[in-house]
């Protein structure tokens, strides 16, 4: 059955690929991104060129153009079967080193962006008693690393998100699952991001930001070129999602080329079980009391 899927974050990366795919399949794609009459107007042209891709503004910070999107969409096309939540920033430097400003910009797009998006689309999916929320977290929502703190913490809460709320939407017929990436090589790292921004912090650790900065940057590049991790496979698995059975999607989908299938499987496996063993304990104990 075809589907009417909205993503965000479509300009590059993962998204762009998630959308061209799902389109070639006859899916009716709404492709969001910011600027799509300014700085990203060429591939939302590109996009748009798709006869099965509609291409709509939304800046995940702002509710007013989430809103407008999401309402458009419904009266467009009846339904919105899958919500992506594609859309976000990445951001390094020492945690010290972060104004708070930093933080809360890095926050907002990534934590902030996905509840807005949930906001505005779940009332008609649970209106419908049906659909499917897909998040993009990262590997590193799962275990952090240095020199990406912060990022790490957006991530964290998107994946604390996700596993408090699984429970409360089953029952009215909405999975909200999660896609795990390691590293892969898209546009995010190349990016502008959202990075420490106190240099006087930075100094004060005597070289040890640019030191440690490097070596994560090298030993980062040397596996890329190692392993040659394709983006392309994050799309797949998004697309896997959406073409499984109701109630047979995993909480959790680690999609990482680095660290081998077996480490991922059993990370994922145990994470899930336990998310699901806990909402089980806390719905039963509600429904006792």
């Amino acid at each position: 059955m075809k589907k009417t899927i909205l993503i965000t974050g479509t300009s590059t990366g993962f998204g762009k690929l998630m959308a061209l795919q799902l389109a070639e399949q006859g899916h009716q794609v709404i492709a969001s991104m910011r600027g799509i009459n300014g700085k990203n107007a060429e591939v939302a042209a590109e996009l748009a060129s798709n006869d099965h891709i509609t291409v709509k503004e939304i800046d995940v910070t702002k509710q007013e153009t989430i809103n407008k999107a999401v309402q458009e969409s419904i009266e467009q096309f009846g339904k919105i079967d899958v919500l992506v939540n594609n859309a976000g920033v990445y951001g390094g430097g020492l945690q010290e080193a972060y104004s708070m400003e930093q933080v809360h910009w890095l926050f907002d797009v990534n934590v902030y962006g996905p509840l807005r998006m949930n906001q505005a689309v779940l009332p008609h999916m649970r209106e419908r008693k049906d659909g499917l929320v897909i998040n993009i977290s990262s590997l590193i929502g799962l275990s952090a690393m240095p020199m990406a703190s912060i990022y790490c913490a957006t991530k964290f809460a998107l994946e604390g998100l996700v596993e408090g709320s699984y429970p409360e939407l089953l029952p009215i017929g909405v999975e909200n699952v999660l896609v795990e990436p390691g590293l892969f090589p898209t546009e995010i790292l190349q990016k502008q991001g959202v990075n420490a921004d106190l240099p006087e912090v930075v100094a004060s650790y005597g070289g040890l930001s640019e030191q440690m900065g490097a070596q994560i940057g090298q030993n980062m590049m040397a596996l890329i070129e190692q392993k040659q991790p394709n983006p392309q496979s994050i799309a797949d698995k998004v697309v896997e999602l959406i073409h499984m059975e109701k109630g047979t999607r995993p909480m959790r989908n680690i999609v990482c080329t680095l660290c081998g299938p077996e480490l991922c499987r059993s990370f994922e496996t145990r994470r899930t079980e336990d998310a699901q063993k806990m909402g089980a304990a806390y719905t039963a104990e509600v429904a006792v009391n």
